[in-house]
């Protein structure tokens, strides 16, 4: 009971890491978008 509790809360391990994962897109995102105005040379 107590744990079910704890998971509504917090999440699952795979909700968190999944969360933690998905900021990490994020960040990748937001840098592609600079690198793409790189020339090649």
């Amino acid at each position: 009971m107590l744990s079910q509790f704890l998971k509504a809360i917090f999440g699952s391990h795979n909700d968190r890491v999944v969360k933690k994962y998905f900021r990490v897109a994020e960040q990748v995102t937001k840098l592609e978008d600079s690198v793409v105005n790189l020339s090649d040379e």
